[in-house]
């Protein structure tokens, strides 16, 4: 659900964004991402959220891949990583400030939650892997 045309655009255009990102990293990647974001994201604007609210649009999804692809940057530090990081940085680095309750009638938890759900994701799924290939490393060849 969306509150008009503009509130849909200005989820859309992010969300394909950052969504073509994320399936530079593989359609498995982008729909774990996708679903672990939403039901976090979602759980916790449920447990916390204002009371008395409705909490409409996409824009708790497009804060955790934002989320999500800044700490794959930070984590992974391959080319293509650390280059996303920066597009969505640059291009959406405004974002950040959507997590303070400062706008009446935006859902600054959603947001604020669903960009540290995308934080979290990534961590489970690149931090994983990037300390597996650590510890590849540090064994003795032989």
């Amino acid at each position: 659900l969306h509150v008009g045309f503009a509130h849909v655009t200005s989820n859309s255009v992010p969300f394909l964004v950052m969504g073509w990102l994320l399936l530079l990293r593989g359609i498995g990647q982008f729909f774990a991402v996708l679903g672990l974001v939403t039901v976090m994201e979602g759980v916790a604007v449920w447990l916390v959220g204002a009371g008395n609210s409705v909490h409409l649009g996409a824009s708790g999804v497009v804060f955790g891949f934002f989320g999500f692809l800044l700490v794959a940057g930070v984590l992974e530090r391959s080319v293509k990583s650390i280059l996303s990081a920066l597009i969505v940085g640059f291009a959406y680095g405004g974002i950040v400030w959507g997590v303070l309750p400062n706008q009446r009638g935006i859902s600054w938890e959603g947001h604020l939650f669903g960009m540290l759900a995308g934080g979290v994701v990534a961590y489970w799924l690149v931090g994983k892997s990037v300390k597996e290939e650590n510890r590849q490393r540090a064994l003795p060849s032989g």
